[in-house]
């Protein structure tokens, strides 16, 4: 079984690579949204899930690429 990550670990991580594809996050990536699942866990007793939106800055096609290829590295997906 796959191991589940945390949305907190995956932003770390999605962070990190993208401070290395020379994007300064701090300036370039703001939240969009955040939900819960948690609804549907104490209706359902699912394991609760969380997601989150992220809206990305890029100054060219090339970046927008390498940027894809590191997302989908890590996992994460819906992009």
């Amino acid at each position: 079984m796959k191991d589940k990550q945390t949305v907190e670990n995956l932003e770390r991580q999605m962070i990190s690579e993208l401070n290395k594809l020379g994007i300064d996050t701090d300036k370039n990536l703001k939240i969009d949204n955040m939900s819960s699942g948690y609804r549907d866990y104490f209706l359902k007793k699912n394991a609760a899930r969380t997601s989150a939106g992220y809206e990305l800055k890029v100054d060219g096609v090339v970046t927008l690429g390498k940027v894809f290829q590191t997302l989908e590295g890590l996992g994460i997906s819906n992009m």
